[in-house]
């Protein structure tokens, strides 16, 4: 991102359009994420989308900083920034992961689940399958009939009638996660597995998965998965 658009960017207050449904921008074709400086026409758009359900709100972005834009906006799976200024053609800006602060960030995997959860796109839940994520597990040393093994222990959350086994999408979310456990009990201590939904099929073995519980809540049960797999 040039400094031209920074400053397009960042010395005028906007109104973003913000998903409903995940409390993050709402990501729509090509993941593009939507500002705008008039409150009409944002409103307009906002309408627009609302047509087939109550998908998004809009909300006062105040002055955003290129950190905000870049990074946090990067790590949401966002790759276009559209840019509606009072009386002036929309402006189309790209962000990249060379702009971002250089960590870590599960972009693809992040800007599948959270295009699938605003549009319910068939080809966005076929992109999950391709991803990886991470699981929480505890390995452990044994003795078993007087031989040493490694036991895993892989994260899940009960009900009556299954198991959900959990998957974060990135190692942000498994750290918030891992925080609240530690405070339930200190003696866990659980560690990321990084691993694609195909190969977390042996650990699951028929349950139900459920990526960041604490935030996006996305349930995907076995016939989910099975279909997420399929080559038809």
């Amino acid at each position: 991102m040039n400094k031209e658009d920074l400053n397009y960017l960042t010395l005028t207050e906007y109104i973003l359009v913000k998903s409903k449904r995940t409390g993050r921008p709402y990501i729509g074709k090509d993941y593009t994420c939507y500002f705008f400086e008039v409150p009409s026409e944002a409103q307009k758009f906002a309408d627009t989308l609302n047509k087939d359900g109550d998908k998004v709100e809009l909300e006062k972005a105040a002055y955003y900083t290129k950190n905000t834009f870049c990074t946090s906006f990067w790590s949401y799976g966002i790759e276009k920034i559209h840019v509606k200024k009072r009386n002036k053609d929309a402006n189309i800006i790209n962000i990249s992961k060379e702009d971002t602060i250089k960590k870590f960030y599960n972009h693809d995997g992040c800007k599948h689940l959270y295009r699938l959860m605003d549009s319910g796109s068939k080809s966005e839940f076929r992109a999950l399958a391709k991803e990886t994520y991470y699981s929480p597990v505890i390995i452990s040393r044994r003795i078993e009939k007087e031989h040493p093994s490694v036991h895993y222990m892989y994260a899940y959350i009960p009900n009556d009638t299954n198991k959900y086994f959990i998957l974060f999408t990135t190692l942000q979310e498994f750290e918030k996660w891992k925080f609240e456990k530690w405070n339930e009990d200190k003696k866990e201590d659980w560690k990321p597995l990084e691993i694609n939904i195909r190969d977390f099929g042996r650990i699951r073995k028929g349950s139900p998965i459920v990526i960041n519980p604490a935030n996006d809540k996305q349930i995907f049960t076995d016939k989910d998965i099975k279909k997420m797999l399929s080559k038809k």
